[in-house]
């Protein structure tokens, strides 16, 4: 007789035994394996035909599981089905139960129609309707048959109305097909027109002529906000009349612009109606409670169009969470004869907050390093154009109170999406934020953005020369190369023996742990408060001979070359020196930094070259003339190679920096 097949419970305890055995072979296998004796080896093929047998019953006992857990879910899933089939039944007598309950409401609920039908009054009913259906002698006592015979004369009014009403149809629809066949008359006309333009087009651009892009761009003009219409205005007239290689354009939605414009228009109608509407109410108060609603329901109206709009406009700009752009931007673009470079710019007007932000990029066919590009970037490309203008603050006082709870990270984000709100922006544009707005004449921000026009597009045009011959010194500084003019070489001596080793970029970090720059932080010429990472900041090397080093930490500033840059000296020679405890090094660092540039204005956009080229002439003389003091008989490390009259000067022993190129001789300031 066949065994019956063993439960879940068995099933898990016979795994457990024989998984037990299993373990239990194995740890005889392993202690036969290392005793000694005959029978090791039969033990072992013993106990290994055990195992084998598990691993079958193992088998045996997984298969059984599997098949047991198949029917237990068979089992679940036909209970499940049935459960599913008791839930739908139940449910639809659920919908069976709610429909009879709405039935049921209808039906206690009913109301007549003709409860909704305004009826006329019936002193009226009676003096207009005639006797066949007013009948006053049963009416007047029987309200049913009163309010039958009010219906029937609706129903007579309402017939009048309709015949008239479809009279009046017909003229309609002849006055319609008169349109419609003039309106087809004019719609054959505008593919005409259209092939016209179209076939003027080579025209206009074989005369120079772009009458149909003027024409959309004056279009664009009208929707502009006031600050970049002024701006387009000016800009195209200094273009037409000064600079023939720069070009303004109008891009951006048109769709969305004139959903703002006409929401614009729609809240200005609104507060007019408002205006005149409290009027009306002061000179009528017995009919206030009635203007007061329709106010209201007029109110709700104009708010629900004002509202779709405004969604529809926010919906098409491209917004942040703290700045809203107008949809429409202005395109400019300052080309140089010289080099294949182009400056474009971007001008955006932040509507929320109303100022002007810049978005540049220099485009320019010659390829840079990653360290001299750094000064080409978008992001400090324009600052500094005018002093101490690092577009990162709102030029609006009424933002800074309105966003003094956003960290100086978010509104940083914040300008590299829609640009910085340089002041120079604000000037060209018309906006003066400094002078009061109701003390301003009609015509003024035109005026503000004549007088800024020229003077802005110059310094655009001087900043992008100047950050170009800037990367060309970076470059050659990186192959330890130093060229200057022939101005500049000719001030100085021929012969230079001290070559620059070394050039690298460093950051704010790092060159405020220089112990030359200690100086410099001390008197706060730089401060940590984010404006400083504005400025560039290099380590150059410079050597003479196996002994001589000198490390010279440089500040190029946004404003470069305005102001000229910033050198600080560490001298490693017979110990180290900087102008804390050396006064020739102090000496070297106001001829670097003081007098050289002076001398050079004419020379600024290469003066980073010429201070460098400055500096190795000046370490010469140091060393050669330092070399000068030694006691007799002892042995000279550099030989004087220069004309000096006087190699020391003065209670500091400050030694001839100064040259001259005439008698090539060196003599003290």
């Amino acid at each position: 007789m066949a065994s019956s097949k063993p439960t879940m419970e068995q099933t898990v305890l016979m795994f457990s035994k024989v998984c037990e055995n299993i373990r239990n072979n194995m740890s005889q296998v392993v202690t036969h394996k290392n005793a000694d004796g005959q029978t090791k080896a039969e033990n072992i093929t013993e106990l290994r035909m055990q195992g084998s047998f598990n691993f079958l019953t193992l088998k045996q006992l997984n298969r059984s599981a599997q098949i047991q857990c198949k029917s237990v879910k068979d089992k679940t899933l036909e209970t499940k089905q049935k459960l599913d089939g008791y839930n739908l039944q139940l449910e639809n007598l659920q919908y069976e139960i709610s429909h009879l309950h709405k039935e049921i409401t209808k039906c206690m609920e009913f109301r007549s129609r003709h409860e909704d039908i305004e009826l006329v009054s019936e002193n009226n009913f009676y003096k207009d309707a005639p006797a066949d259906i007013s009948r006053p002698d049963v009416t007047k006592h029987d309200e049913h048959i009163r309010t039958l015979a009010r219906l029937d004369w609706e129903l007579e009014q309402r017939k009048r109305l309709s015949n008239h009403l479809e009279e009046v149809k017909q003229i309609k629809d002849g006055v319609v097909e008169q349109t419609s066949v003039k309106k087809q008359k004019l719609q054959t006309l505008a593919p005409s027109l259209d092939n016209l333009l179209k076939s003027s087009l080579p025209l206009q651009d074989a005369f120079d002529l772009p009458i149909d892009k003027l024409r959309k761009q004056h279009e664009l003009a009208r929707l502009l906000p006031r600050p970049l219409f002024v701006l387009f205005l000016q800009a195209k007239a200094y273009q037409e009349a000064c600079d023939k290689l720069m070009s303004v354009e109008i891009d951006g939605d048109e769709s969305a612009a004139r959903q703002l414009l006409q929401m614009q228009i729609e809240t200005e109608r609104r507060a007019t109606a408002s205006n005149n509407h409290n009027e009306d109410l002061k000179a009528d108060e017995s009919d206030s409670d009635q203007e007061e609603k329709d106010d209201q329901d007029s109110g709700r109206g104009h708010k629900s169009r004002r509202d779709s709009t405004r969604m529809e406009y926010e919906n098409s700009v491209n917004s942040n969470s703290l700045f809203t752009c107008h949809p429409l931007q202005i395109n400019i673009e300052l080309k140089t004869k010289k080099s294949a470079t182009a400056l474009s710019l971007q001008f955006h007007y932040v509507t929320n907050h109303k100022f002007v932000t810049v978005r540049s990029s220099l485009h320019h066919r010659t390829k840079h390093s990653d360290a001299s590009d750094s000064f080409l970037k978008a992001s400090n490309l324009l600052t500094c154009l005018t002093p101490n203008d690092f577009g990162l603050q709102c030029p609006n006082a009424t933002t800074n109170f309105s966003m003094d709870k956003v960290s100086a990270s978010e509104l940083s984000a914040a300008f590299q999406s829609v640009g910085h709100p340089y002041m120079w922006a604000q000037q060209v544009c018309g906006l003066e934020f400094l002078s009061a707005e109701n003390s301003r004449q009609p015509g003024e921000d035109m005026q503000i953005s004549f007088s800024h026009m020229k003077g802005t597009v110059e310094k655009l045009r001087k900043r992008v020369e100047s950050r170009i011959k800037l990367t060309k010194q970076l470059e050659q500084f990186a192959k330890n190369v130093i060229r200057c003019d022939k101005d500049v070489t000719s001030m100085l001596p021929t012969q230079i023996y001290t070559s620059l080793s070394s050039w690298s970029q460093i950051t704010f970090d790092e060159y405020s742990k220089l112990p030359q720059s200690a100086a410099v932080l001390d008197v706060g010429l730089l401060q940590g408060d984010g404006k400083s990472e504005q400025h560039a900041f290099y380590l150059a090397t410079l050597k003479r001979g196996n002994t001589v080093t000198v490390k010279a930490s440089v500040v190029v500033f946004a404003s470069y070359p305005v102001d000229a840059p910033l050198i600080m000296l560490l001298l490693d020679w017979r110990g180290e020196k900087t102008s804390e405890n050396d006064f020739n090094l102090r000496e070297m660092e106001a001829e670097l930094n003081i007098h050289w540039p002076k001398t050079l204005t004419h020379k600024m956009d290469s003066i980073l070259s010429a201070q460098l080229l400055r500096l190795q002439s000046m370490v010469d003389v140091y060393v050669e003339t330092e070399c000068q003091n030694n006691e007799v008989g002892q042995p000279v490390e550099f030989p004087l190679n220069r004309i000096c009259p006087l190699i020391a000067k003065g209670p500091a022993r400050l030694k001839p920096f100064m040259y001259n190129s005439e008698t090539k001789t060196h003599y003290h300031r």
